[in-house]
């Protein structure tokens, strides 16, 4: 048996990370005017954030399927016989379901799981999974420990503006305007609990109140932090990132909070100056974070 790690670039690794990892990562598609960029090929993060700080408006989509096919055509020739697979939740994107159909059209087959979320804890899993390969963990095994950590995950995003969320359909227009005026800051959960889907936790007014509320929400069903991994990011928001930071340490103090910025894919959809905040438990038998 010869297996493989493969993920998409919402979850917050870059190319070079995945070589570095060994883990191979489909650029999602994004959408600019007229343009399209494979994400983290064609466009970087900063390239991405400089666009939309001017104002532009971007979109998203999964993987090009030929992107997939070349991959699994190198898996053939390299005699890959499994594949395990994280993605971004079906609720977010068509990506699993994309890998999962070429797998079975090349013969190779894919284990994989919805991890009903996406961003830094996502790429976690992916190098949790990795790890596990490398010390000949099977398949199957690996999906059920990380299952294991996904369904007592969570994770906070945090837009400073609904704007994009109106431009992409997930609110309208009058409705973002209203909130605009009346500085409404909405705090949208990704997990398990919401199986997927982007969800309401609260509506609260400013931004510092949000990231503080977002925090709280994140760290109150951890009992021991010394058993979790946790995650910080943002797009260009260091009053609202330090805001994060100084929360954190008021609940857990020794917790290494991990930092990153937030993926093209779903900054996309959320807006400069967004936060987001993430945890999950480790995944059994690994040492990676």
């Amino acid at each position: 048996m010869k297996v493989r790690v493969v993920t998409e670039s919402g979850g917050c690794l870059t190319q070079e990370q995945g070589k570095q990892y060994d883990i191979d990562i489909l650029p999602m598609q994004i959408y600019i005017g007229d343009k399209t960029y494979d994400d983290g090929i064609d466009i970087t993060t900063e390239g991405l954030f400089d666009i939309m700080d001017t104002g532009a408006y971007a979109m998203t989509s999964q993987p090009k399927p030929a992107r997939a096919r070349a991959l699994f055509e190198q898996y053939v020739k390299d005699g890959v016989t499994d594949v395990v697979a994280v993605h971004m939740s079906p609720g977010l994107s068509g990506t699993r379901a994309l890998v999962e159909s070429t797998g079975r059209e090349y013969g190779i087959k894919v284990h994989t799981m919805d991890t009903y979320t996406t961003l830094a804890v996502e790429g976690y899993w992916a190098k949790a999974a990795r790890e596990l390969v490398e010390k000949g963990v099977d398949p199957d095994e690996i999906v059920r420990r990380l299952n294991v950590s996904i369904e007592k995950s969570k994770g906070y995003l945090e837009p400073y503006d609904l704007n994009h969320l109106a431009k992409g359909g997930r609110l309208t227009p009058f409705a973002a305007k209203f909130a605009g005026m009346l500085q409404i800051k909405p705090i949208c959960e990704v997990s398990y609990r919401t199986q997927g889907k982007v969800g309401m936790r609260a509506k609260v007014r400013t931004m510092t109140k949000s990231v503080k509320t977002a925090v709280k929400f994140c760290c109150e069903d951890v009992d021991d932090p010394d058993n979790y991994v946790f995650f910080l990011m943002d797009s260009r928001n260091p009053e609202g990132k330090e805001v994060a930071r100084q929360e954190l340490k008021k609940y857990f103090p020794t917790a290494i909070w991990q930092e990153d910025v937030l993926s093209p894919v779903i900054n996309a959809h959320a807006g400069m100056k967004s936060v987001a905040v993430q945890y999950a438990p480790i995944v059994e038998g690994t040492t990676v974070r």
